[in-house]
């Protein structure tokens, strides 16, 4: 179920640091809920 979202933004081919951002925020939402 977590995984998904994650796997989501994956594909999406974004240009510039945006993809990197949201990567980041994912993780650490991915982070928090592994808790």
């Amino acid at each position: 179920m977590i995984e998904r979202p994650y796997k989501f933004l994956r594909p999406s081919p974004v240009r510039g640091g945006f993809l990197e951002k949201e990567e980041r925020f994912i993780r650490s939402i991915l982070h928090n809920s592994a808790k």
